[in-house]
């Protein structure tokens, strides 16, 4: 009775020429991303990390390859960190070998350093067909968008409605994070807004690292996760709560971070342990070059290992608890 009375003012407001306010957007469902633990990987080393190794070492089978930035032919050319080209043999090899033992991929743009492709590309068809060119040159449908610099929000939501529903790719917005209160920043805020206008079905994934926090850095990150999960409802009200934590990951640099703090093997375990507790979808780590003992004490971060003492890949270890049973 409800509903055909509701269905009823609806009609008489259109008849009257009245507009209709729009209900919040619906959460969309899917494709989405499935990998649980998600250790990126920098493919724009002079030497591309033997992520086959890494995985027989590990068991690791998913690896997050870091970052597509626009190369010296600007939008129409996607590199690796802006210089290697996305097709580059040596990268290729790679990921074939890793391929070999039964391992798979998702591409990531932006990061930390210019130029983006979400700038340099000039409308949503443009980076688009980036983000595709990107994609078939490492034979993945699965595309992680970092976004730490300002972009406009609506040619990216664009580009991204229009390759979900071209190729059902699934797609991850990863965002910074500004305090362990208020997680995402507005320009977060309005990336997912942009995205759940649209109809994309996404997964955010938090950077939970590098926010200023003068108290315990643990709680520090878990906080920060617990505060991204309300902002989601923000987007999504009308969403399942469970689903949306479902939605949700959490991404540590371990060691030591560009600005000062440092994650510890026990603040991992913690994030880990919280992530379980509230049902998240995935965890990650930067990176996988990072996750080696060689430099402990190491008063500044380094690309090529954590800053504190531990065994080699130890972190990706703690990572994968994401997946056993609750105590």
């Amino acid at each position: 009775m409800i509903a055909v009375r509701s269905a009823v003012l609806v009609l008489v407001a259109l008849l009257a020429g009245c507009t209709v306010a729009p209900g919040p957007p619906v959460l969309a469902e899917g494709p989405l991303p499935t990998a649980r633990v998600l250790p990126y990987a920098d493919m724009s080393t002079a030497t591309p990390p033997d992520l086959a190794a890494y995985s027989r070492e590990t068991g690791q089978r998913h690896v997050v390859l870091a970052f597509v930035l626009a190369g010296p032919g600007g939008c129409a050319d996607p590199s690796w960190g802006g210089h290697v080209p996305v097709a580059d043999r040596a990268v290729v090899d790679r990921l074939s070998e890793l391929r070999g033992v039964g391992g798979e991929v998702t591409v990531a743009t932006g990061g930390a350093m210019a130029p983006y492709l979400e700038t340099a590309c000039e409308d949503a068809d443009a980076l688009a067909q980036a983000y595709r060119t990107a994609l078939d040159a490492v034979g993945s449908n699965q595309l992680d968008v970092d976004l730490e610099a300002p972009v406009d929000v609506e040619i990216v939501a664009d580009a991204l409605e229009r390759l979900q529903r071209e190729r059902g790719t699934a797609v991850t917005l990863t965002l910074p994070v500004q305090s362990r209160d208020h997680a995402l920043t507005a320009a977060g805020m309005a990336m997912l807004r942009a995205a759940a206008d649209r109809g994309v079905a996404v997964r955010t994934n938090i950077m939970a690292m590098n926010f200023p926090d003068g108290g315990k850095w643990r709680d520090a990150m878990t906080g920060a996760t617990d505060a991204a999960t309300r902002q989601l409802g923000e987007v999504w009200p009308d969403a399942d709560p469970g689903e949306l934590r479902r939605r949700l990951a959490v991404t540590v640099m371990i060691g030591r971070n560009d600005q000062g703090m440092v994650t510890t093997a026990d603040d991992a375990a913690a994030v880990v342990g919280h992530a379980r507790h509230r049902g998240l979808g995935a965890v990650g780590l930067w990176s996988v070059s990072r996750d080696a003992g060689s430099c402990p004490g190491e008063p500044r971060a380094r690309p090529d290992c954590s800053g504190v003492e531990q065994d080699r890949s130890a972190f990706t270890g703690l990572l994968q608890a994401i997946d056993r049973p609750l105590p």
